[in-house]
């Protein structure tokens, strides 16, 4: 598994099962997650890519919800 699908599933897990985020997870758990081995510059990878895959559903949610830098830009009328 790559380190990129690692990191999907444990958002996916997050989101599905809330189970704990990635981040406040140490590599025994996300192995236990995982149901594989992750060492921890394997598990530093994992959090890039949580942090790649979550940064841009995050801006958008902000955006939705007018928190975003730009208020009011998806909900003004065309």
């Amino acid at each position: 598994m790559t380190p990129k699908q690692a990191a999907a599933r444990l958002l996916l897990a997050t989101a599905t099962q809330g189970k704990p985020h990635p981040s406040q997870l140490d590599r025994m758990q996300m192995a236990e997650v995982l149901d594989g081995r992750i060492s921890d510059e394997k598990r530093a990878k994992i959090l890039e890519f949580v942090a790649k895959i979550e940064n841009p559903y995050l801006e958008r949610l902000k955006k939705l919800t007018g928190e975003g830098g730009d208020e009011g830009a998806e909900s003004a009328p065309a």
